[in-house]
């Protein structure tokens, strides 16, 4: 429990401290979207795969249908992806400069 004490009143004598404390947790946050945005995308991969292993509980015609079923899958993550790339153009959303805040783009924009 001193530990602790000492170090709440090493935080709280910081006049930077919410700073600090602000920006790492921002960079935590940061890092946590990005993952949960790949695993996201990996179980948008992961039922692709499952309808490959999963031919044989198809109702007959089997590969036919198994074809369809994986046909609708990519024709929907295909419209996702041109639907997104439109929106980054239609409000010109693009990577900002280095060092430079996230929100900045929204701020100054007319």
């Amino acid at each position: 429990m001193e530990l602790f004490e000492r170090s709440a009143a090493v935080v709280i004598r910081s006049p930077l401290s919410h700073r600090r404390i602000f920006r790492r947790a921002s960079k935590l946050v940061g890092i946590w979207i990005l993952l949960r945005a790949f695993a996201s995308g990996c179980t948008a991969m992961t039922g692709v795969e499952a309808v490959s292993n999963g031919v044989g509980v198809f109702k007959e015609p089997k590969v036919k249908n198994a074809l369809w079923t994986l046909t609708v899958i990519v024709v929907l993550l295909a419209a996702l992806l041109g639907g997104i790339a439109y929106l980054t153009r239609v409000f010109q959303i693009g990577a900002n400069a280095p060092g430079s805040p996230g929100l900045s783009e929204c701020s100054f924009r007319n």
